[in-house]
């Protein structure tokens, strides 16, 4: 009698880069094998990434291996090793829309900007403020508002950057109502007020 004992094989994930919000890419392709016997095949397995947030310095680990030679599987033969790759997470790019409120003349050019965004993962909390100009003080309708210093908070702003961070709207400013009362005079008949 003799033993046939089990061949070592390392399983070790390839390098990825995805956006945030993007899973990785699972499948065979994405590892690389050695120590497999010719005529041996790697059939399956399992990609786990360390962590769903934005890094340059994440993990891919491999698991669950299936080897077969034809349709019969042959993991049994192997003692696997899985190696882990680096996953890259970049951040996912936000488009701001802008608007401005309309206000009364008050002397100064200051605007209020309200900013939406587009593109955010559902169940993150994001949200951004902005710093908003007229082009000028003076009453008008349809006055160009430009909503600079656009910038993200909230818990989940880390994994997220801006495709700009000013842009332009229009909004008005109305007159402002004034009254003018006139002082009580005394005069004596025959002179003017």
């Amino acid at each position: 009698t003799a033993n046939i004992t089990a061949k070592a094989l390392t399983i070790t994930a390839k390098a990825q880069t995805v956006t945030y919000g993007t899973a990785i890419t699972q499948g065979t392709g994405q590892v690389t094998v050695s120590g497999l016997v010719s005529g041996d095949s790697l059939t399956a397995v399992t990609l786990t990434q360390s962590t769903t947030n934005v890094t340059t310095s994440g993990k891919i680990t491999p698991s669950a291996a299936t080897i077969k030679k034809g349709s019969t599987d042959v993991t049994s033969n192997y003692t696997i090793r899985y190696a882990t790759g680096t996953l890259t997470i970049n951040k996912k790019s936000l488009t701001p829309n802008v608007t401005a409120s309309n206000k009364t003349y008050d002397g100064n050019a200051s605007a209020t900007c309200s900013v939406t965004l587009s593109g955010i993962v559902s169940g993150d909390t994001v949200t951004a403020s902005s710093t908003g100009t007229f082009a000028d003080k003076n009453v008008g309708t349809g006055k160009t508002v430009t909503c600079s210093s656009i910038t993200l908070s909230g818990t989940s702003a880390g994994n997220y950057s801006l495709s700009t961070t000013s842009k332009t709207t229009t909004a008005n400013i109305t007159a402002k109502a004034l009254t003018i009362t006139a002082k009580a005079q005394t005069v004596t008949y025959g002179t003017a007020i």
